[in-house]
């Protein structure tokens, strides 16, 4: 018997050991930081700080043993109090009338939704939940449920859509690899954690050190297999993601374009097309259409066609437009395209740059062998077709501008090699280039035909009201640019929504008056048409994003590595006319998840685009009335945080959320749920106390050393002088603490019948007890020898 009751007492001495709790904190601290390092947006670092509380918070539930269903309520609470802070400055503000109400319904719409758009406050608050989530999922099925393979799962996942997706993987790679020999030792810990209850169940004596030598064995494994993850050669060069997420990889998920001629239509699929015609919702595919090799160190944007008619609110091709007199088509073979080269014509323009792209295609998905360009098409290796415009301005009918060259044979399978020019104008240069436009300029590249809409006439008040400070055309375009791109007004989705069937509204005035939500189409319709509506001759590019590539393609170690581009690349970006400089792209469609596009950079090749100095304050669309006024400084969408509201609000947190943490643990002290959960809560006794644990000790032992500790009750003192009295309160506790021991034994032995009725005289010995604690604060004993 006395050996069964030196081993019974062993279970309430245990301590339990913060690893679990302190690596879940760290596998989640460490995910966020793969996310952040691996560019999907400009992520703030409080994000992982929002993690790494969710894991703590998470640690504190599942230590209070409160009920399941009491900790799933309280997370939301949790979750929001720790996303109060979080990047706070740039949340946007409804003015004076926004409530508390307001507050929450806020941060939880940029909570489940903030992943999918590009505003970057709602993305950080989104990012933010989602490491929360991570982190007190992990610390609750680690630390309460015992699962280590689940505490970790959403972890994994969140690491395996960033390795495989991520724009910049290069950067992820190592705190991705942090995180998963973290998860793995997690999950040795908790394994750990399960079999030493077993051990104490069962009454298995454990050797020394065997802690330390499970969790050396579990470092150096952890170690191992992500060493050989890294250092092992993959098993296939193809891009699965597309596959496992329905997206392709990569920098430049550009998701415009659409299957067939339906530019956009409901249940349409992101691929390219010739015509620009904004719609309904796309579906991602992710086919693999090309891989090319550029002569820069960096990937190139990929034309294929260009659209110069703008009709009913859509772009379409001069070959397609009825009645256009002037496109017209020859055969070009290999080599250079005849065309008219004079800078003063206006079919090219001077200053330009010569770069080339040898192409492997993969899938034709035009299915009229269109070829790629990295820019204004000059010359091929494969004889081909070339449609574009011509006039009176030429001789000999040479063509003035290239809108598309389709190979004579089938390019599907093949290599090829095609060459084009770049302008490496700057912005200086673009802003003295003036007005003088040539004659086919203006007569083919300014026109906005209306169908009785009204549709020209609201762009174009829009478009004066944006670049109404505005100098120079260069500027002008700058201010539409910076407007469409900026995420308190515009955002992307692949799903936009549409004009009420009941209105005869074009889809991008819609864009622009009302849902300011759409992918690249509208947003490059719109910039296109609004640069025509102030008077720039304007076009619009249908292509490809860079795509992907590994390190080696970019660094130009390794001739063999080379840039992938899939169906999810498609793209439409922007052309404006500058006399004397040729036709300059501008990317209207913001950075986002979904594609990390940025400014086209000005001057010479490879050089950081400079921010534009002039263009002015951006106003709001406000042809109709819009949701987001920006018009003034302080208007109601623009961000403000006043620092003494500010200062009150982080404290009301603060203060919260101490007050919940300190009910939750007055809950879980206060109400154990059986004779281990008594002793856990007496060992805290113990440890204020500062009695050393001692697994040889029996219940009956343990508490004649807490009793010793405790101060000198006044009736046992004798002869103490009056001022010197203690109160009463130390021989109550004692009191409870034996009643404590001589039940824990009786109901360890007694009958299953007789056990409840043992359980209910403990748990009221142990409110005594409770109800005593508070005074251990005043003075605390030393712990006795022997």
């Amino acid at each position: 018997m006395g050996v069964a009751s030196a081993s019974i007492g062993v279970r309430p001495l245990s301590p339990r050991r913060p690893a679990t709790a302190l690596l879940t904190a760290l596998l989640v601290a460490a995910t966020g930081w793969a996310v952040l390092a691996g560019g999907w947006s400009d992520g703030v670092p409080s994000v992982v700080l929002v993690g790494v509380a969710g894991a703590l918070e998470g640690v504190a539930l599942a230590r209070t043993r409160v009920p399941r269903l009491v900790a799933l309520t309280a997370a939301p609470v949790f979750l929001f109090i720790s996303l109060l802070p979080t990047n706070a400055g740039l949340r946007p503000t409804a003015g004076a009338a926004e409530g508390f109400g307001h507050l929450v319904g806020q941060y939880a719409s940029a909570a489940l939704t903030g992943l999918l758009g590009n505003a970057q406050w709602e993305f950080n608050v989104a990012l933010g939940a989602l490491l929360w989530v991570c982190g007190a999922w992990g610390a609750w099925f680690a630390v309460r449920e015992k699962r280590g393979a689940t505490a970790t799962g959403p972890c994994w996942v969140v690491i395996a859509v960033n390795v495989i997706n991520s724009p910049s993987t290069s950067n992820a790679t190592l705190p991705a690899s942090l995180a998963a020999a973290t998860a793995i030792m997690l999950i040795a810990a908790v394994h750990l954690d399960r079999l030493s209850d077993s051990w104490r169940q069962r009454r298995v004596s454990v050797l020394p050190g065997t802690n330390g030598r499970f969790a050396a064995a579990a470092a150096a494994a952890g170690v191992l297999i992500v060493l050989l993850a890294l250092l092992a050669p993959p098993l296939s060069s193809s891009d699965i993601s597309g596959r496992l997420f329905g997206t392709g990889s990569g920098a430049a998920k550009g998701h415009s374009g659409s299957s067939g001629s339906g530019g956009g239509l409901g249940g349409a699929t992101v691929r390219f097309n010739a015509a620009t015609i904004p719609g309904g919702g796309l579906t991602l595919t992710s086919t693999l259409v090309l891989t090319y090799l550029p002569s820069l160190s960096t990937g190139v944007y990929l034309r294929m066609a260009t659209d110069s008619v703008f009709d009913g609110g859509n772009w379409l091709p001069a070959e397609s437009a009825n009645g256009n007199g002037d496109d017209t088509q020859e055969i070009a073979l290999p080599g250079p395209i005849s065309r008219d080269r004079r800078p003063a014509v206006g079919g090219v323009g001077g200053q330009q740059e010569s770069v080339s792209v040898a192409v492997k295609m993969v899938d034709d998905t035009t299915d009229t062998n269109v070829l790629p360009f990295a820019g204004e098409p000059d010359s091929t290796t494969l004889a081909a077709r070339v449609s574009g415009l011509t006039g009176p301005e030429t001789t000999n009918g040479q063509l003035l501008t290239i809108d598309t060259v389709r190979a004579l044979r089938q390019v599907m399978g093949t290599a090829f090699t095609t060459t084009a020019t770049q302008s490496t104008a700057t912005e200086a240069q673009l802003r003295q280039a003036g007005t003088s436009y040539p004659s086919f300029i203006t007569r083919d590249f300014l026109g906005l035909i209306d169908d009785g809409t009204g549709g020209p006439g609201v762009i174009g008040a829009l478009a004066r009201q944006w670049t109404r400070t505005a100098a120079t055309p260069y500027d002008k375009a700058a201010a539409v640019e910076s407007a469409l791109r900026d995420p308190k007004l515009f955002h992307y989705t692949l799903k936009p929504p549409q004009p009420p069937s009941t209105v005869r509204e074009w889809p991008v005035t819609y864009f622009l008056t009302s849902s300011h939500s759409g992918y690249c189409q509208y947003f490059a319709t719109a910039m296109g048409a609004m640069l025509r509506a102030v008077g720039i001759p304007s076009r619009l590019v249908n292509g490809y994003g860079p795509g992907t590539t590994p390190n080696a393609a970019a660094r130009r170690t390794n001739p063999d590595s080379a840039w992938t581009v899939t169906s999810n690349d498609a793209h439409t970006w922007v052309e404006a006319y500058f006399p004397g400089y040729g036709w300059i792209p501008f990317e209207p469609t913001p950075s986002s998840i979904a594609g990390a596009y940025q400014p086209f950079t000005r001057g010479p090749i490879g050089t950081t685009r400079s921010v534009p100095s002039s263009g002015g304050p951006v106003a709001a669309p406000s042809p109709k009335p819009a949701p987001r006024d920006v018009t003034t400084p302080n208007g109601p969408n623009t961000p403000r945080w006043s620092g003494g509201r500010g200062l009150l609000v982080g404290l009301g947190a603060v203060a919260g959320s101490m007050i919940l943490v300190t009910a939750l643990f007055a809950t879980w002290f206060l109400r154990p749920r059986n004779v281990r959960g008594v002793w856990r809560r007496v060992g805290i006794i113990g440890r204020l106390l500062g009695v050393r644990r001692d697994r040889a000790l029996t219940f009956d032992e343990y508490v004649d050393r807490l009793t010793a500790a405790l101060p000198t009750d006044s009736r046992a003192s004798g002869g103490v002088h009056p001022a010197a009295k203690r109160p009463l309160w130390p021989v109550r506790l004692a009191d409870a603490l034996r009643d404590i021991a001589t039940i824990s034994d009786r109901t360890f032995y007694s009958s299953p019948s007789a056990r409840s009725d043992e359980l209910t005289s403990l748990r009221s010995a142990w409110r005594r007890v409770a109800m005593l604690t508070p005074h251990l604060g005043r003075g605390r004993g030393a712990e006795p020898a022997g």
